[in-house]
């Protein structure tokens, strides 16, 4: 993983723990048509050089790639938050890449519910150490994951999140790969285009359990649009903590920041350059953005607030965190309606509880 990818994809750290992180980031507008995918783009992966048969399976991803197969896929092996997603629609996963556990063992927020499965392995938690031994001995169908990339033609660096380039090729030699963008659209789009995959692969989206999940998810999106317009003037930022830096958001990059922001919630615009995910501030800098909420990164490797305001005084000190003004940001939680409803109620709790006059 080149330099440039790791100051595009996640924040500037130091080495060992830059190989524990998993923030995305990329500048590029998904350029996604009817099928979620742009055709000029588009190639086939399929076992046989006639195409599939008429009962086959296709899907056309957002890297523009059309997978073909002779029948639907039935093991798939995922990355944690795709595979977290479609188990919530009820396709189970046969294997698993990227960070389930935290330290202390916990369920990292992008696992989902993948706890409940009885057995699900493990094909590498950490950032480039996919084993490629392992994954060929789960036998998949297919390999789905996230992409941070506008297209197999246009992309600058790894297309497929958490598969090294290095072993792109072996590890489409096992089993042809989709994958969903989180990047250039608000995430109401990543979620739908999960949904329709996940239909893709069998699950029946009019279940009770699906069409109430979706039904919570569209309430949870009423709701949160209107306990934005009950604070007028309440301003937010979405953060991630380490050691050495305090890394703001983009809203203009991060998908679930950006549609916050269009239902409308006010998160300031940031300084910096076009398409960068992160606004870097030295500790010194944390007051750079006066907001009146302060939504903090829950995952495993962030810093919690509490660890902020006991070791930086001038986080302890913003006005949001002063007044106890903060809440959590479920950055790479999965991308479902189940999932997303729950986000949504969360948000809409903090905002109803907050002073929009603190900053």
């Amino acid at each position: 993983m080149t330099t440039d990818l790791l100051r595009r994809a996640e924040p500037i750290i130091d080495d060992v723990t830059r190989r524990e992180l998993i923030i995305g980031g990329a500048a590029a507008v998904l350029l996604v048509g009817a099928c979620g995918g742009n055709g000029d783009d588009a190639r086939t992966a399929s076992p046989s050089t006639a195409g599939p048969a008429p009962e086959g399976w296709s899907f056309t991803d957002d890297l523009g790639v059309t997978v073909n197969l002779d029948g639907r896929p039935r093991r798939v092996v995922a990355q944690v938050s795709a595979a977290a997603t479609l188990f919530d629609y009820g396709i189970a996963p046969v294997g698993v890449f990227g960070p389930t556990r935290r330290e202390d063992d916990s369920a990292e927020n992008a696992a989902g519910r993948l706890g409940e499965l009885d057995r699900l392995e493990s094909v590498g938690s950490a950032f480039g150490e996919l084993n490629v031994e392992k994954l060929a001995s789960l036998r998949p169908d297919l390999i789905v994951t996230l992409t941070y990339e506008p297209g197999l033609a246009d992309a600058r660096f790894d297309p497929y999140w958490y598969v090294p380039g290095e072993v792109q090729d072996q590890v489409e030699a096992i089993a042809p790969i989709v994958a969903i963008g989180v990047v250039g659209d608000p995430v109401d789009h990543t979620v739908s285009r999960f949904a329709a995959l996940a239909s893709a692969l069998g699950a029946d989206l009019r279940s009770e359990s699906n069409a109430g999940a979706r039904n919570r998810f569209e309430a949870g999106t009423a709701d949160l649009r209107a306990a934005i317009a009950a604070k007028p003037g309440l301003t937010a930022l979405f953060v991630s903590g380490y050691n050495e830096n305090l890394f703001v958001a983009n809203p203009d990059v991060a998908v679930d920041v950006a549609w916050f922001r269009e239902l409308g919630l006010d998160v300031p615009d940031l300084e910096v350059a076009e398409g960068e995910f992160w606004e870097t501030l030295s500790w010194e800098q944390a007051g750079r953005h006066p907001a009146d909420v302060v939504f903090n990164d829950i995952r495993g490797q962030a810093l919690t607030v509490e660890q902020m305001s006991a070791e930086q005084p001038t986080f302890a000190n913003l006005p949001a965190v002063a007044a106890g003004q903060v809440g959590r940001w479920h950055f790479e939680s999965p991308y479902s309606y189940r999932a997303m409803a729950a986000v949504l109620a969360d948000l809409a709790a903090t905002i109803r509880a907050a002073d929009p006059a603190i900053a």
